[in-house]
């Protein structure tokens, strides 16, 4: 059966009208692949994956990270396509340290076009970290009136449901040990989740870094 028949159908109405907020484009085929992450056997999709035209799909949606403001929806469904295009071509966790000194940093390398032999467990831990953000998130009262909490990642039920949903059917069950730089990671998907743009995150959170490193206490930090 044709790629393209597959990312159509993964795109058909029924799914839109369960998550509108998906309706794009390119969010078929990420849907495709999310949903065959453990199909192994699939070998149209795999040479796809492999090809010059499914490297320049994902470079494509590196770009749109970057200049874009996407919803959260989008966000938890593009780590999880990474996550899913990476175990399907055989990369495995491999339990290294960060080579950047942090997860985020190593993050954005990839999206950079970078690809470290850590790259699986990257994507990984950045899914966690994202996990993180959407279980802090206040979610808003529905069909009557309130007041959000100040300082607060705020989102709908059915956003954070979506968002959630697509990282809880990939990651594995027991979370990982934490890296000392991880609550970083947690910050900047608080930013973007509740729509910051790429460039304004990455700023805050070399600030914030830097205040790390000069004793500075994260928690202190206000997301706002």
């Amino acid at each position: 059966m044709p790629l393209i028949f597959y990312s159509r159908m993964y795109n058909r109405a029924a799914e839109k009208r369960k998550a509108p907020s998906l309706e794009d484009t390119d969010n078929g085929m990420h849907m495709l692949v999310v949903r065959e992450s453990r199909n192994i056997g699939n070998e149209a999709l795999l040479e796809w994956l492999a090809s010059e035209d499914g490297k320049s799909f994902y470079q494509r949606a590196a770009v749109r990270m970057h200049e874009e403001v996407p919803t959260p929806e989008n966000l938890s469904l593009w780590i999880s396509s990474l996550i899913s295009r990476d175990r399907l071509l055989g990369y495995v966790p491999n339990n290294s340290s960060p080579l950047s000194g942090s997860n985020l940093g190593d993050f954005f390398y990839i999206l950079d076009g970078w690809q470290p032999t850590n790259r699986l467990q990257v994507c990984e831990l950045m899914g966690f970290s994202m996990r993180r953000a959407l279980g802090a998130a206040y979610i808003l009262p529905t069909g009557r009136q309130g007041r959000a909490p100040e300082n607060r990642l705020c989102l709908t039920q059915e956003c954070h449901d979506t968002a959630a949903s697509l990282l809880d059917t990939l990651l594995p069950g027991i979370h990982p040990p934490l890296h000392p730089f991880d609550w970083l990671s947690d910050q900047y998907w608080r930013m973007r989740l509740g729509g910051i743009d790429q460039g304004t995150a990455w700023r805050m959170c070399g600030e914030l870094a830097g205040k790390e490193n000069s004793g500075w206490n994260s928690d202190e930090w206000v997301f706002a």
